[in-house]
């Protein structure tokens, strides 16, 4: 993308990349905050691109920062409608590989 004239950023998101919080104590508030400090970082609005479980977070992040975002681009990721639960959904989506390919680690706390 820089090679053709755009600026490109992947900011690590909470409990990823070199964040090695806890996944248990993050929240869909501290994504959505992560990628609006990238935004509020930009000289421009941004095309903001989101993949897998990306897009609950680019759709909040679009709600709570309007006019930071040109446009939202959804790679592969969930644009679920309002109050839908992702695994509920993915489950009812029968051309969904969700359910067949996802683990769930629940740890007590």
């Amino acid at each position: 993308m820089e090679a053709a004239g755009h600026h490109a950023f992947a900011p690590d998101m909470p409990a990823h990349g070199c964040d090695w919080r806890k996944p248990g104590d993050v929240t869909l508030d501290d994504y959505v905050a992560r990628v609006g400090a990238a935004l509020d970082a930009a000289d421009n609005p941004v095309v903001l691109v989101a993949h897998s479980r990306g897009g609950i977070v680019a759709s909040q992040a679009a709600e709570r920062y309007p006019d930071r975002i040109a446009a939202l681009v959804y790679l592969a990721a969930f644009l679920l409608p309002d109050g839908a639960r992702v695994l509920e959904y993915g489950r009812s989506d029968t051309d969904s590989m969700i359910a067949a390919n996802l683990d769930v680690n629940i740890e007590e706390k």
